[in-house]
């Protein structure tokens, strides 16, 4: 799910498991292991997706659909400050 959010990274990985670089996919995705840690935390990536496309102005304040619950304020700060820890905006 993250792909179109934040193509770059994923892509990365992508390519380098095509190639047979398994290490370098794997060192990539550990890399991100903030960003996965936040998926168990909310219980699932519907709600760390919804706050990175928000706070990169990809999508408008509260941008899932009822009766999907969006992030909490506080999940979207802890959101924002792991995507700019990581660099990813």
């Amino acid at each position: 799910m993250i792909g179109g959010t934040l193509p770059a990274p994923a892509l990365a990985i992508t390519r380098a498991a095509q190639a047979g670089r398994g290490s370098e996919a794997v060192a990539k995705s550990e890399r991100l292991a903030p960003l996965w840690e936040l998926f168990t935390e909310f219980e699932g990536s519907l709600r760390v997706t919804a706050a990175i496309t928000e706070h990169l102005g990809l999508a408008a304040h509260g941008c899932l659909p009822l009766p999907s619950q969006g992030p909490t304020e506080a999940q979207r700060a802890q959101v924002v400050q792991v995507v700019g820890k990581l660099g990813l905006a």
